[in-house]
């Protein structure tokens, strides 16, 4: 997971060792054949914003990532992606570049209640 002013990440990587990764509208195929990757990020993004968002008292929206690992070629066909898909070598890079969305102080919250163990265990 990242947390910073351009919002809370959660990081999926997928090791594709000189594969070829492509990424359409809403699915990813690796040398052709059909992936989960995108159901399954969504689904712990989804689950960290819910987690996050019960625990601050507002609402932490998180944004998926799949950052692709050694692959021989990552295309990405969509413009606006619900998952960001990245070149694993890219990550931050890309996540620094984004534009700020969240306060410094909310950054802050969010961070202190994400490191809290009770806060992934449910005690």
């Amino acid at each position: 997971m990242v947390i910073g002013p351009a919002g809370v990440f959660t990081i999926n990587s997928k090791f594709h060792r000189g594969k070829t990764v492509w990424y359409g509208d809403h699915a990813i195929t690796v040398n052709r054949a059909p992936t989960k990757h995108i159901v399954a990020s969504e689904h712990e993004a989804r689950r960290t914003s819910r987690i996050l968002s019960g625990h601050c008292g507002f609402l932490v929206p998180v944004r998926p990532v799949i950052a692709i690992v050694g692959a021989a070629r990552v295309t990405v066909k969509n413009a606006a992606p619900p998952v960001l898909v990245i070149d694993g070598v890219k990550v931050h890079a890309v996540l620094a570049g984004l534009t700020p969305v969240i306060p410094a102080e909310r950054v802050e919250q969010i961070f202190s209640v994400a490191r809290r163990r009770e806060t992934w265990t449910g005690r």
